[in-house]
C-alpha cells in the first residue's frame, strides 16, 4: 500500500508536468501560425507597395533571382493556408482526445496529430525553393 501511494503520487506529478508541457506546446504551435499570419501580412504590404510604386504589373525586375512579388505572396499563402488547415486540425484532435474513453481510439487520434497531413510534402518544397530563392540556401 505505502508503494502504491508513492507511485500515486510520482504518476501525479508527472500528470501535472506533462500537462504543464503540453499546454505550453500546444501554446507554442499557435503562437507560430500568428506569427507565420503577420509575415502574410507583411508580405501583402510589400505586394501592394509595387503596386503602388510601379503600377498594377508590379516590378519589372526580380528582387532575387528570378520571382516576383506576386510569387513570394503565393508561395507564403500557400504555406500559411497549409499550416492553419493543420493548426484547425490539431485543436480538433485534441478536443476528440479530451473525449475519447477508448484508448484504441485515444492511439488513432495521437497518431492522426502526428501524420501532420496538411504539410504534405510540396510544402517542405516550397519552403526550400523559397530559401534558395532568396539566398538563404546555396545553389
Amino acid at each position: 500500500m505505502k508503494d502504491n501511494a508513492a507511485d500515486w503520487h510520482n504518476l501525479m506529478l508527472r500528470w501535472e508536468r506533462l500537462n504543464d508541457e503540453g499546454f505550453g506546446r500546444a501554446n507554442a504551435i499557435v503562437v507560430v501560425v500568428m506569427k507565420m499570419e503577420r509575415l502574410m501580412t507583411s508580405q501583402r504590404g510589400v505586394q501592394d507597395l509595387e503596386k503602388f510604386q510601379f503600377g498594377p504589373e508590379g516590378r519589372k525586375l526580380p528582387l532575387f533571382h528570378s520571382w516576383s512579388s506576386k510569387h513570394f505572396e503565393g508561395v507564403s499563402g500557400l504555406l500559411l493556408d497549409s499550416f492553419r488547415q493543420e493548426l484547425d486540425l490539431k485543436q480538433r484532435i485534441l478536443q476528440e482526445v479530451a473525449h475519447t474513453v477508448s484508448p484504441d481510439l485515444c492511439m488513432v487520434f495521437l497518431s492522426c496529430w502526428l501524420q501532420q497531413p496538411y504539410l504534405p510534402p510540396h510544402c517542405r518544397l516550397s519552403l526550400e525553393a523559397l530559401l534558395l530563392e532568396t539566398g538563404h540556401r546555396a545553389l
